[in-house]
């Protein structure tokens, strides 16, 4: 009977089946079969692929060859049993099985980390349905042999004791530092990072509370000498870690007050100037007084850069032709102005210099000398930086001595 047996047991060809459709599908049945629920299944799957590249066999697809080594590993079944479930023959299924648990183990055994005593307390489970289960790993529970001399002795109890297996995960490298919390003066900056599981360059999030350590950290951050440009705010943060609430803040001569909308936070920390101009460059620092002591801050210097402010002193001159008149024109630059120049009535260059004097970079007011009718009109002092080209207008209006 046996011979007849073994000489038919090709005749009829098995038909692959693909199990893993068939499984996902049920997931109570594929937790039962596997141990694993549809997306842990996936996320070992994911895991391991790199690894199945130099593993491949042209009759069973990926997706199968796992589930295959899975039920083998949790049920104990015969070859011939998944040659049949699977639709293959024994030899295929001995070939699959015995690359992919070598490749599950290269992977899986790095990742279980026994946890200690007091972490392990705080995981044991209750099964009252299932009394001599003693272990749980990966979320469905399984009879584990009590060891007799190994490390892990310490967990066990009698026959009710309880285990949880974990993969190890580990924190990622340390992200860029934030910006400071300030522009100027003292403040802080943090960064942060992310504990993750990796295998062979494929990464999984994990809680941060499963790294040991934190996953952000701050640190002070300090600018004693800041630069700001013309017309932005900016913030100073001061250096006295006392109660915010009895700070205040002084140049090197004065006490700020919030007369013009200028600051905010005279007396909090930090300090906000808003529009800046070039009559903000100076030095800043914060003040602690509590009533009995009185402590000082260090001085934060202030640097405020931009085009020109050109202001000409008078918006419009009245003069009796014959005689001079000088337009006077007031110029704040950071950087230095590299050119100034003029613009007369015609809106042309000034470049006379018998009837003009001045009006260049090394002396910025314009003289008309011996005025005549014609010379009436608008004026314009130019000045230009690195930063830009700014200007300003004045009319001159010309006359006889009666008609003035």
């Amino acid at each position: 009977m046996r011979s007849r047996i073994l000489e038919d047991q090709n005749q009829d060809q098995l038909v692959l089946v693909d199990v893993y459709s068939t499984l996902v599908s049920r997931p109570y049945d594929f937790l039962r079969l596997s141990g694993e629920t549809v997306q842990s299944f996936q996320d070992l799957q994911d895991l391991i692929a790199p690894r199945m590249v130099n593993f491949q066999h042209r009759a069973v697809e990926p997706r199968n060859r796992l589930p295959k080594t899975l039920i083998w590993l949790r049920q104990y079944p015969t070859y011939p049993m998944l040659s049949l479930m699977f639709g293959i023959g024994t030899s295929t299924v001995g070939d699959i099985v015995n690359n992919m648990w070598l490749i599950l183990l290269e992977i899986c055994v790095p990742l279980v980390e026994w946890p200690d005593v007091n972490s392990w307390r705080q995981r044991i489970g209750e099964w009252p349905e299932m009394p001599r289960v003693v272990g749980s790993i990966d979320g469905t529970s399984h009879e584990i042999l009590v060891p007799g001399n190994e490390p892990q002795e310490e967990f066990y109890s009698a026959w009710a004791s309880k285990v949880s297996l974990h993969p190890h995960p580990e924190w990622t490298d340390w992200n860029l530092w934030d910006s400071c919390t300030v522009d100027c003066g003292f403040g802080k900056r943090s960064r942060n990072r992310v504990c993750q599981h990796c295998i062979h360059g494929n990464c999984i999030g994990a809680d941060n509370k499963q790294c040991k350590g934190n996953s952000d950290e701050k640190e002070t951050c300090s600018v004693i000498s800041c630069t700001g440009r013309l017309y932005d705010s900016l913030t100073i943060g001061c250096d006295l870690e006392q109660n915010r609430r009895n700070i205040a803040w002084s140049t090197t001569w004065n006490f700020l007050r919030d007369t013009r909308n200028k600051y905010e936070g005279t007396t909090s920390n930090p300090l906000r100037i808003l529009n800046l101009q070039y009559t903000d460059n100076g030095k800043y620092r914060c003040l602690f007084w509590n009533g009995q002591t009185q402590n000082y801050g260090i001085f934060i210097n202030l640097n405020v850069y931009g085009a020109p402010q050109v202001t000409i002193l008078r918006q419009s001159h009245f003069v009796q032709i014959g005689t001079t008149v000088t337009f006077v024109c007031n110029i704040q630059s950071n950087p230095p102005i590299s050119e100034l120049w003029w613009t007369d009535n015609q809106a042309q260059v000034i470049t006379d210099k018998l009837r003009y004097n001045g009006g260049h970079i090394h002396n910025h007011n314009l003289s008309i000398i011996s005025v005549t009718d014609s010379d009436s009109g608008v004026y314009t002092c130019n000045a230009n930086n690195t930063e830009g080209t700014s200007k300003a207008t004045t009319t001159l209006i010309t006359g006889s001595e009666y008609s003035l």
